[in-house]
């Protein structure tokens, strides 16, 4: 399969159709595997013709459902088919960095790829050098006749070791009892396990074990983290294992429900839980305690619930990876969620009070941000000593190249690092007023100051409320928000 003419012409240089049987061709549980080399092994360059003709495809249901590889020296460029022609252009690409599988088709024992058959889906795997099946991605079939073609262009390929063999389907079943689980809908060639999406999975996944009814006694826990505090009806709580997800609303009339498990348990307000139920036990008492904010998943952010304070220990490291230390999320009742007329109130302070200069990466770094609604609709600061950078937070990054500051320069409010760095810390005031976030900071003779607005881009954004910092310690304390009184 090549001829250099054929990509100028726009075509393929051929195409092999796989002789299978009709009970194949019928069925939509089908693997397909097979290994594929680039015998040229071109290094042509851009922007010659021997460079971008460098193409293969695999077709594996009719109406061109499959894979489109384009596969200059040192790329892996894959797109959804959708039709028989070799461009890519307008053909979904398949994100990810796959230079590796490239760099495998030239070598002398190529690549191998499976693609695999899920009902109304075909998945693309290729094995990488630790013989480890990387998944591509997924594109969409329906209920199209399966037809396995191979298309070539640009350069030699070569196709070997090549099987297509029809997988069982699994329909999801019901448990019974405890000694009969049922399982969730899946496929498998024996060996493997796959989804109807296909997702891997494995045997032990697709059991969905049998029900118990289970008594659950609740005790709530206040911020102090001593004193009882009911938990109050209408708080849902949400079960998350590895198999299954399970809601229940405190004051509800129905039984609680649960198969046999270890669960993730969240409520709005309230810290993560564990709770494990086993089979023959039906009595359980779940603890949940109050909190202020949910921390990213790190060790450089800390809530303190009983003092209302949450400290994100920023990193200068964390700076030059262009990335934020740390963040927290405001736990905020579903009230203050759907309101777009929200006051967000607190202090903060730099706790660390650098005083490293430019151009020093410490002095680069000394940044925060608070977000107020979904979409990153917020304010960024950049505090080097003796300056307050102010810009429209616009993204999630922590860069400030290209976004809208307030102020003439960092001196226009530089007094407001100055009260960053004493031990009172300077208060901070954001209204959001529909489609507008205005913020506000309050002086050295108390009076607030109106610093400037952002407009979110989606009037209806959902207040979220995210603290972010990054380089230094940032301590953030006397948070209130309030859902004002909608006229």
């Amino acid at each position: 399969m090549r001829r250099l003419a054929d990509y100028t012409g726009t075509r393929w240089s051929d195409s092999v159709a796989l002789d299978i049987s009709e009970e194949l061709k019928e069925s939509t549980a089908v693997i397909l595997e097979f290994n594929v080399r680039n015998i040229t092994n071109s290094a042509a360059g851009w922007p010659t013709d021997e460079w971008a003709s460098q193409r293969i495809a695999i077709q594996m249901a009719q109406g061109n459902e499959g894979f489109l590889f384009f596969l200059p020296k040192g790329e892996a460029n894959i797109f959804d088919m959708t039709d028989s022609s070799i461009r890519n252009e307008g053909k979904t690409q398949f994100s990810g960095s796959y230079a590796w599988i490239d760099t495998l088709m030239r070598g002398t024992s190529g690549v191998n790829m499976r693609l695999v058959r899920t009902g109304a889906n075909v998945t693309l795997f290729v094995q990488n050098a630790e013989s480890e099946w990387v998944k591509i991605g997924t594109v969409a079939c329906g209920s199209a006749a399966t037809e396995i073609v191979f298309y070539g262009c640009g350069v030699e390929w070569e196709f070997s070791s090549v099987t297509a063999e029809e997988i069982t389907y699994v329909p999801d079943k019901e448990p019974v009892s405890t000694d009969e689980p049922g399982n969730i809908e899946y496929y498998t060639d024996g060996t493997n396990y796959w989804l109807p999406d296909g997702t891997v999975t494995t045997l032990e996944e697709t059991v969905v074990k049998y029900e118990v009814e289970v008594t659950l006694t609740l005790e709530g826990v206040a911020l102090d983290g001593e004193t009882p505090e009911a938990v109050a009806e209408g708080t849902v709580i949400i079960f998350t294992s590895a198999r299954s997800v399970y809601t229940y609303t405190v004051g509800q009339e129905d039984a609680l429900r649960l198969s046999p498990d270890t669960y993730t348990v969240t409520a709005n307000g309230y810290k993560t839980a564990s709770l494990t139920v086993t089979e023959g036990t039906t009595e359980y008492t779940l603890t949940l305690y109050r909190t202020i904010a949910y921390a990213s998943s790190n060790d450089k952010v800390t809530v303190d619930d009983k003092n209302g304070t949450i400290n994100i220990k920023g990193d200068v490291a964390d700076y030059t990876s262009k990335q934020w230390s740390g963040s927290a999320e405001l736990a905020l009742s579903d009230e203050v969620k759907q309101s777009t007329n929200v006051t967000l109130e607190f202090t903060v302070r730099n706790v660390t009070n650098s005083q490293s200069g430019w151009p020093e990466n410490e002095w680069a770094s000394q940044r925060l941000a608070i977000q107020m609604a979904q979409g990153n609709e917020g304010f960024l600061f950049f505090l080097p000593k003796g300056e307050a950078n102010i810009f429209d937070m616009t993204d999630g990054g922590i860069a400030d190249s290209g976004k809208t500051r307030f102020g003439t320069d960092g001196h226009t409010y530089d007094w407001i690092d100055t009260l960053m760095r004493e031990t009172s810390g300077v208060n901070m005031r954001i209204v959001r007023e529909g489609a507008n976030v205005t913020l506000l900071v309050q002086n050295a003779e108390e009076a607030w100051i109106e610093i400037g607005t952002v407009t979110c881009a989606s009037a209806d954004a959902a207040t979220e409320i995210v603290f972010y910092g990054c380089g230094v310690e940032w301590e953030f304390s006397s948070i209130t928000v309030t859902s004002n009184v909608q006229e």
